[in-house]
């Protein structure tokens, strides 16, 4: 998404890692980003969870994952390329090419996923290079990026959860201050915390 937006020229100074921001900053953006509801609920997912990725808050995994991944980057990896030239006069072959690409991106939502393609992409050569290294780890049980239209594919269901021991033990989030980063809105948030477990012992984790 950030590349989206440089290629668009919209500032994103202070994304980060923030998933919600970059996404609302899709919305100046001269085209509409088409999302399935799968693919929304997803990212919103990751949005919720993945600001803090080093185990700082409790958070949990489930369903196929993998292949919500793989939808996910699929449709918006569609619109990381150069879709408009802010009123630059291209030479007859380059207007060509972005015309083309414009085409490609239209017709990729009614179009079997495989067969879409992005110019110079490093995925596309993995696909086009059958002795590529990286092939069969890209296409193995991949809906969307294979030589194929797959309609299915045979995964298992995933699920994995996990508390942190700051939100296990929140007794001892001063002393961590003292020798690691940890962010004011989570330091405050596991003060409540612990403001909680000590008005009502019955409520620790």
């Amino acid at each position: 998404m950030k590349a989206i937006l440089l290629y668009n020229r919209i500032k994103a100074t202070k994304v980060g890692h923030n998933l919600t921001k970059a996404m609302n900053l899709t919305k100046n953006l001269p085209f509409h980003i088409e999302l399935s509801s799968r693919s929304r609920s997803f990212l919103n997912h990751l949005s919720e969870y993945g600001e803090f990725r080093y185990i700082d808050v409790p958070y949990h995994v489930e369903g196929f994952v993998l292949v919500d991944l793989d939808l996910l980057v699929w449709e918006l990896r569609r619109y990381c390329q150069v879709l408009d030239v802010f009123g630059k006069v291209l030479p007859p072959a380059e207007q060509a090419q972005l015309n083309t690409a414009k085409e490609k991106l239209s017709r990729s939502s009614s179009e079997p996923k495989h067969k879409f393609r992005l110019t110079g992409g490093i995925l596309e050569k993995m696909l086009d290079e059958k002795s590529h290294p990286s092939r069969s780890a890209l296409t193995w049980n991949n809906l969307v990026y294979g030589v194929r239209t797959r309609s299915s594919v045979r995964v298992k269901q995933h699920l994995h959860a996990q508390n942190p021991l700051l939100y296990m033990y929140p007794e001892m989030l001063d002393e961590l201050l003292k020798y690691v980063f940890i962010p004011d809105r989570l330091a405050d948030g596991y003060r409540a915390h612990l403001a909680n477990i000590k008005a009502n012992p019955s409520s620790r984790p």
